[in-house]
């Protein structure tokens, strides 16, 4: 036992809470008309419980497979998958609850240590670095409960803990404003693409109608020139956006042999490589000497006859999604081809009211940036509040 800040002390997760491993639940054993809910992987984001997967399960087989009732102020620490160590705090649910073996239970000793202080500490930088020490596995990584229970823990005393909790949760309040402000933007999104483009009152147009053709060139007769290149693992399928952190950059000699098709600002690239994942990007960054994968088809609209982000907003919506899935081919590998994207159709109204949708879409996405940047910066802030608080900084 080291001291470390005043009286702080230094402690094994497993010193200061009792950690447990999910229960193992097969397919067979769920039921619609369960009155159990089994809490998932799905469930937990970073620091807050999602409520997103709906299984259930019946008591009469919980008590027959002996499972683990969570209880309110559970941590649940997603063990299995990517990533490893993301944890939240069960709230009070109005039902009863087990989780998944891939999940672990944290319950700490609460003359030891706050049950909202250690969550904060789970999720502190410091923590994490120690759980990457203790991922096994290659195709699906994990942490056993006898490697997390001995990640070291800064335990100072309950009155400190409790100033600590009250400073992180002004700025978890903040992020909680500021996600439940993304979700409703979110839902004001899918709300007007049914409104407006889902409706059938307009005729319709193939996409390669309304789309110039593709670019190629070959980087590697510019050797000593240098680009950036976006690949599928650059697309944040999420925001249908390129995460510039992702792009990659090279001399024309050193191109990877995919990094073939030239885009511009306004084009919509649509990965043909197993399209469920939606990995749909709308390029809106300078893009001088930019290449994108041949797996992406680059859908460059004709302003001459379609709006372009009415297009690009209307791409990215799921309708040619949609429409493509059925033309996947390949079962290790599938995939449609740049074909099926360019014949699949959108909703193609007069311009006018072309016009008007996109201004509606971009004022949405314009604020949905902003509150993303804003989600960015109070992350930022958690953080570093966060490492100075565990660093006693910020403490008397």
């Amino acid at each position: 036992m080291t001291h470390l800040i005043n009286n702080w002390q230094t402690k094994k997760l497993g010193e200061v809470a009792c950690c447990q491993d999910g229960d193992w639940i097969l397919s067979q054993n769920m039921q619609k008309g369960g009155d159990v809910r089994l809490i998932q992987l799905g469930d937990i984001g970073d620091g807050e419980f999602l409520n997103k997967t709906s299984k259930y399960i019946t008591s009469s087989k919980c008590r027959e497979l002996k499972c683990t009732f969570l209880q309110t102020g559970d941590i649940l620490l997603a063990r299995l998958g990517d990533p490893i160590g993301k944890s939240c705090i069960v709230p009070n649910l109005p039902y009863r609850a087990i989780t998944a073996v891939d999940c672990s239970i944290i319950r700490g000793n609460e003359r030891i240590v706050l049950q909202r202080y250690l969550l904060y500490v789970i999720n502190s930088n410091l923590f994490r670095l120690q759980i990457a020490k203790y991922i096994t596995g290659t195709t699906r990584k994990r942490i056993s409960r006898k490697n997390l229970e001995k990640i070291l823990v800064f335990v100072p005393p309950l009155p400190i803990q409790q100033a600590i909790v009250k400073e992180l949760d002004v700025i978890r309040k903040l992020q909680e404003l500021n996600n439940h402000q993304t979700s409703k933007l979110d839902e004001l999104h899918k709300s007007l693409i049914n409104e407006e483009i889902k409706s059938n009152k307009y005729s319709v147009a193939k996409l390669s109608e309304i789309t110039k053709p593709q670019e190629f060139t070959n980087p590697e007769k510019s050797p000593n020139d240098d680009y950036q290149y976006v690949d599928i693992s650059a697309i944040d399928s999420e925001n249908s956006a390129v995460d510039l952190n992702r792009i990659k950059q090279f001399k024309g000699k050193d191109a990877p042999s995919r990094a073939r098709k030239k885009i511009e600002v306004g084009d919509v690239l649509f990965s043909t490589v197993r399209p469920n994942l939606k990995r749909i990007a709308k390029v809106d960054f300078p893009t001088f000497n930019s290449l994108a994968s041949t797996g992406f088809a680059v859908l460059r609209p004709d302003s001459n006859k379609v709006n372009p982000d009415y297009m690009g907003t209307i791409t990215c919506s799921g309708i040619v999604t949609d429409q493509v899935l059925p033309q996947v081919r390949g079962a290790a590998y599938p995939a449609v081809s740049d074909d099926d994207i360019f014949n699949a159709e959108i909703p193609l109204p007069e311009r006018k009211k072309q016009d008007e949708i996109a201004e509606k879409f971009t004022a949405i996405q314009e604020c949905k940036k902003s509150l993303i940047k804003q989600g960015e910066l109070f992350k930022e802030l958690f953080e570093s509040t966060l490492n100075k608080l565990m660093k006693g900084e910020l403490v008397n």
